[in-house]
């Protein structure tokens, strides 16, 4: 008798929770709320600049890849830009070949 009582009385219970639930459902339902974190502050690490590698060059012009193989050549002229050398000042021949120098490095 003890036990019957007291099933009833969980039953009874878990009646009055379910109905609370109902009511509620949206809310239970809910996707749960994501707050923003910054990500942790790392030292600043330069990405490398690419190596540029001389595949042509004629007086004024010079052609130059990533790789000895690309077909991505990139075309220069005196006054362009290039990442990792800068602006290119001179393109000219030297005992040993090509040069292509800028304001911030050459490529040989």
């Amino acid at each position: 008798a003890d036990s019957a009582a007291a099933i009833k009385g969980i039953e009874s219970r878990l009646d009055k929770l379910e109905s609370r639930d109902a009511t509620h459902k949206t809310v239970r339902h809910a996707a749960p709320h994501k707050t923003a974190r910054k990500a942790p502050r790392r030292a600043t690490r330069h990405a490398a600049a690419p190596r540029w590698i001389l595949r042509a060059a004629l007086p004024g012009q010079a052609w130059v890849a990533t790789s000895a193989t690309s077909r991505d050549l990139h075309h220069l002229r005196v006054g362009d830009t290039l990442e990792g050398i800068g602006r290119v000042t001179a393109i000219e021949a030297s005992g040993n070949g090509w040069i292509v120098r800028g304001t911030a490095g050459e490529i040989r």
